[in-house]
């Protein structure tokens, strides 16, 4: 999948790369990388006619979270290993949009708010709309944000409480392809599951049309931490899924999508060493242990 999931390792322009502490060039976020942005005059907004909500009026942000975005890669979309699938199964299923384009992946979770990654989420909120009911990128119901709640323990460097709360403009009209999906109280310890997105199809490869989705077993927060001990620190706001081998995964594009399993949202594609290499499982926001702070900030 592409948009959003931060990536390890990336031989093409990377999506961003974040100042790391660890001993590795391998390491990024997994959104899609976005184009520069620079206006001809600081508030003009000269350059940027795409922007959906009067950014004339707003000042232009050149960084945030203590990183210089001078270059900010368009999102990959696209679930490594996976097949297309309907959103009539997954109607949960939110596309982030950054200049009109896919960025990363999203859920829905009442009529006014949307969960993505905190990584996603680099400028202000009318830089963004939100796309749901869609099995492509470029159709759906398009909202405008009205408000982003990012963890305020979020850390760029180690991606760890990686979430981002989204207030749309007006409510989330629900159907048969846009449903709110429930939330876990209870952190998975085995099992399969379901990782949809946008994302790209490998690492290195386009981005898909439809949505594409993917079954992954998960992994114990030990064998994870053994995975990436030279990597990184997988916190306890951080579980992992993907295959042994490799060949399922999200990819660049899909972070801020869901993994989730029986219509349960269990955890946000966050980060990972490239995409769906054997040996490195994926690694999601750990929806449990912020449970409490996505109720209290979002009422759901």
């Amino acid at each position: 999948m592409q948009g959003g999931r931060s990536n390890v390792q990336s031989e093409n322009p990377p999506r961003i790369e974040l100042v790391s502490p660890f001993t590795t060039d391998l390491w990024h976020p997994r959104p899609f990388p976005f184009t520069e942005v620079t206006p001809s005059q600081p508030n003009s907004g000269k350059d940027l006619h795409f922007l959906p909500f009067k950014l004339h009026q707003q000042p232009l942000f050149t960084g945030c979270f203590g990183f210089y975005l001078k270059h900010l890669p368009l999102l990959d979309h696209r679930i490594v290993g996976g097949k297309s699938v309907d959103i009539l199964d997954h109607p949960h299923q939110a596309s982030l949009l950054f200049q009109y384009e896919h960025h990363c992946g999203a859920s829905v979770i009442s009529e006014k708010w949307v969960i993505t990654a905190a990584h996603c989420m680099r400028f202000p909120q009318y830089f963004y709309l939100v796309s749901v009911g869609s099995n492509a990128t470029k159709s759906g119901i398009r909202y405008g944000v009205n408000k982003v709640i990012s963890h305020p323990m979020f850390d760029p460097a180690t991606l760890d409480y990686d979430v981002s709360l989204i207030e749309v403009q007006g409510n989330i009209y629900l159907n048969n392809e846009v449903k709110p999906i429930k939330l876990t109280f209870s952190e998975p310890t085995y099992g399969f599951m379901n990782v949809t997105g946008w994302g790209k199809l490998k690492e290195s490869g386009d981005d898909p049309y439809s949505l594409q989705g993917v079954n992954v077993p998960i992994i114990s927060r030990e064998n994870c931490q053994a995975a990436y001990r030279d990597i990184a620190n997988i916190t306890e706001h951080m579980i992992c899924a993907g295959m042994e081998k490799g060949g399922r995964d999200a990819c660049h594009g899909d972070s801020g999508g869901p993994l989730s399993a029986n219509g349960t949202l269990y955890g946000i594609v966050s980060w990972g060493h490239g995409c769906a290499r054997p040996n490195y499982p994926g690694v999601y926001t750990n929806i449990a242990s912020l449970r409490s702070w996505i109720l209290k900030m979002s009422g759901v």
